[in-house]
């Protein structure tokens, strides 16, 4: 019923945590659709014992990179299941959340799904919520294409329907960038539906975010968008979203695109930008009181503090593996009693 669009280059051993959380929330009928790019360290040996357990094709590829919609592209020319969903190679797909999945695209028949996702770091059985948790909670599964504008805009939370490929496959190879490519095929959805259950989780990582939120100047100088409490909703997680990944080098882009964000804000919604709890309001209002150098000093003291944020968190990952570790292994004193059992045998 669902096929899984994943691309792969030199995952080595970060790729089986992947593989193996896939097998578990594998259905009959589901099927992984893997595109190698040229790897060199024994990654396509994994994908071939995956591909001894599971249904699974695989397609290796002698270039150095494949977009994320050739992936999709190649997918649904490979595979007859009635779904098909992005995949990253350090992904953790959630059984239960699939099942859920499934049900509701039994269910409601839609050409375009949204699912919830979340993050892990450093231990995947440990999901974290992304910035749009409590937009998410809100959202109804017949919601509108314009209310799933307010989720994170990522790809790899669309599931598309097979059926839906004569008006939302040519968006795949004439969108570029994940938050257009997002937006483009949920406003061309014809019968979108969103899926409450977190039904995957993506490794924490870094984007550059001018594409992102050159895609939200964009959406607010159109017309696609016009009930403000959705708006304001949309301007919140995105920005937000952006913030939180974006790398200390970007910081001057990020700035520089927050002041064309807020220029192409409707002025009746600025002032409730400048005092959200997220991050964003922050950045808004040290923009709109002092401008693009005051925005910087905030945005470097607020990556410090969700540095150290995260430090406490590896930590305490740290520590209770070392516990757990300790816990598991035998102590000098049952090994220096079993080595007095031996000696006197």
């Amino acid at each position: 019923m669902l096929s899984f669009a994943m691309v792969t280059r030199n995952e080595g051993c970060a790729l089986d945590g992947t593989l193996q959380a896939l097998h578990a929330a594998m259905s009959p009928g589901d099927h992984l659709v893997a595109i190698d790019a040229g790897s060199t360290d024994g990654t396509v040996a994994r994908l071939a014992d995956f591909a001894e357990r599971a249904p699974a094709t695989i397609f290796q590829l002698d270039v150095q990179e494949v977009s994320r919609t050739e992936a999709m592209i190649l997918a649904l020319d490979a595979d007859r299941s009635d779904y098909v969903m992005w995949l990253g190679p350090r992904d953790q797909p959630q059984s239960q959340a699939l099942s859920d999945l499934r049900a509701g695209l039994k269910a409601t028949s839609p050409d375009l799904a949204v699912v919830n996702s979340g993050w892990w770091d450093a231990n995947p059985d440990h999901g974290l919520d992304r910035t749009d948790a409590h937009v998410a909670a809100t959202l109804s599964r017949n919601a509108s294409g314009a209310a799933l504008l307010q989720l994170c805009p990522d790809p790899r939370r669309l599931v598309m329907a097979r059926t839906a490929q004569a008006h939302l496959r040519p968006l795949l190879s004439g969108t570029t960038g994940d938050a257009a490519l997002y937006a483009a095929l949920v406003g061309a959805a014809s019968r979108p539906a969103f899926i409450g259950a977190r039904a995957v989780l993506h490794v924490q990582d870094w984007a550059d975010p001018s594409p992102q939120l050159g895609t939200l100047v964009r959406l607010l100088q159109s017309d696609r968008v016009t009930d403000d409490a959705v708006t304001l909703g949309m301007i919140r997680v995105w920005v937000d979203d952006a913030i939180l990944r974006t790398p200390a080098d970007r910081a001057a882009a990020l700035c520089a695109q927050l002041q064309a964000v807020w220029q192409a804000v409707p002025s009746g919604l600025q002032d409730p930008l400048e005092t959200h709890e997220g991050p964003s309001g922050t950045l808004f209002a040290a923009l709109h009181r002092a401008g693009v150098q005051d925005a910087m000093l905030h945005f470097a003291l607020s990556k410090l503090a969700r540095q150290q944020e995260r430090m406490a968190h590896l930590a305490a990952e740290y520590t209770h593996l070392r516990h757990s570790v300790q816990t598991a292994l035998p102590g000098p004193d049952y090994l220096r009693r079993l080595y007095d059992r031996a000696r006197n045998i």
